[in-house]
């Protein structure tokens, strides 16, 4: 599969609370020509997602956030409510709280590169567009 066609007309979630990494990603995945949208909490990425889920083709969200969700509980959602949407994780602590994912998904572990980041969302990507084809007849 070509990874300009699994990047072409995709919006990527992206759920970051501290501000200068919200602003890198936005940053680092424009250079991917997709669309993204960024929220400061699991809280606002689900709540944007219940009205707008059928436009997001990925999550990427930071683990510890304030708030009632943190980004493994939006993860775990996700995966149920919206199996469409693949989803990425990252956190600068131990990654202990990744037992509470009900499906595997790629973690960067903080702090990432450049070139770390566009590969796991491109991968992401590309993983998405299969499983979206999967479910043509």
């Amino acid at each position: 599969m070509n990874a300009d066609k699994a990047l072409s007309n995709k919006t990527i979630l992206v759920v970051e609370d501290e501000v200068f990494l919200r602003r890198l990603i936005i940053e680092v995945l424009k250079e991917l020509d997709v669309q993204i949208v960024a929220l400061p909490s699991a809280d606002a990425g689900y709540d944007l997602l219940e009205k707008k889920a059928g436009e997001i083709a990925l999550l990427v969200t930071d683990i510890r956030m304030p708030g009632h969700l943190d980004g493994v509980d939006l993860a775990n959602i996700v995966c149920k409510k919206w199996p469409h949407i693949n989803v990425v994780l990252t956190s600068g602590y131990d990654a202990e709280r990744l037992v509470k994912l009900e499906q595997p998904a790629p973690f960067l572990h903080k702090p990432w590169t450049v070139d770390a980041l566009q590969d796991a969302v491109i991968k992401a990507l590309i993983k998405s567009q299969g499983n979206a084809s999967d479910d043509q007849p």
